[in-house]
């Protein structure tokens, strides 16, 4: 009898259950702003990060040949981090769903305790969180990615896009990938940042990049998701400066067509991908039936794993679980019969 087998080594497994975690929904009052910005989105070319937000939003049918491979030029830790994210978002699995394997090829990447280039933290947070997406948020070299981005925190709290001065934008990043890999939220280095976040927001209740420039929508979408990954609120007084909180700069600087000004209407509407989540409540990694899932596994003797992990079928789950776990399995193909799992 001809089979194939994947990766052996023999396991008996007793029980596996998978069960999904439920979210709540999103809050009905945003739901015209997230109306018209789905249907702007849809309007415009597809990128990762449009990708992504579309598909947080629920959206289904969404193009994806864009995130089949990635350009030559364009290859780089934050490339392979955002198509790893848009595709998790979008139900599909970054190791085989394009011309490579995007989470392998990301891992590549870590060298001297780090993502990438060692002048960079951006690179450091976005694989983080992509690493996450499909809850790898535990192993060694996120663990030593966090630790650099520890290391390398400003003495105002904040961080940048690399070891220089802070921004609204990294540092709210950066909040999200520490809290991903495990950073509790009532540590020095969560309210430190969270410190620095609240020092730059302006009288209206946006949030500019840099201290004293003009409040954004991009940073407005960065620091609201942040606060959600937080589980905090933007609406409520923590967040509110005369008035005004930062969930209502961002929805005054929304068009007509959906999109999101810049800074003042009639600049650019680059940041309009980014504002979908703060809309939807939502932050990175988007959590989707993708990566909601518990897998548990019980051995003769005892619980041999007990984790939540990320795949769109029950292989994926078992293979995710066993990159947690550490424990060893066989799935054997039998023509006319399927898959057998050991």
């Amino acid at each position: 009898m001809r089979y194939k087998t994947l990766k052996i080594s023999l396991v008996t497994v007793l029980v596996i259950s998978i069960g999904l975690i439920n979210f709540s929904n999103v809050y009905s009052n945003n739901q015209s702003e997230i109306d018209k910005a789905v249907d702007y989105l849809k309007s415009q070319p597809q990128t990762a990060w449009s990708t992504l937000a579309l598909a947080a939003a629920g959206e289904t049918g969404i193009d994806l040949s864009h995130l089949e491979s990635a350009p030559s030029e364009q290859k780089s830790v934050n490339t392979y981090a955002k198509y790893i994210l848009a595709l998790v978002a979008a139900g599909k699995n970054p190791t085989s769903f394009g011309a490579e394997d995007y989470v392998d090829k990301l891992k590549s990447y870590f060298q001297n305790n780090q993502f990438g280039d060692e002048v960079l933290l951006n690179d450091d947070i976005w694989a983080i969180l992509a690493l996450g997406s499909i809850g790898q948020e535990n192993l060694s070299i996120v663990q030593e990615a966090k630790d650099y981005i520890l290391n390398n925190q400003n003495t105002d709290g904040g961080w940048g896009y690399n070891l220089a001065s802070s921004d609204t934008n990294d540092t709210a990043a950066a909040i999200m990938a520490l809290l991903e890999a495990g950073v509790a939220d009532s540590s020095t280095a969560i309210q430190n940042a969270i410190s620095y976040l609240k020092s730059l927001q302006n009288d209206d209740g946006g949030f500019p990049y840099l201290l004293d420039s003009t409040p954004d929508s991009c940073s407005d979408a960065w620091v609201i998701s942040a606060i959600y990954k937080l589980g905090q609120d933007p609406t409520t007084l923590t967040w509110t400066k005369s008035g005004k909180n930062p969930l209502d700069h961002l929805k005054s600087l929304q068009d007509e067509d959906g999109g999101f000004w810049w800074q003042a209407e009639g600049d650019n509407k680059f940041c309009s991908p980014f504002t979908l989540l703060p809309l939807l409540e939502k932050s990175y990694p988007v959590e989707t039936d993708y990566n909601k899932h518990t897998i548990r596994i019980e051995g003769d003797q005892n619980t041999i794993c007990n984790a939540q992990v990320n795949g769109g079928t029950v292989i994926d789950l078992v293979i995710s679980g066993s990159e947690i776990c550490g424990y060893d399995y066989s799935i054997i193909e039998y023509p006319g019969m399927g898959l057998y799992l050991a």
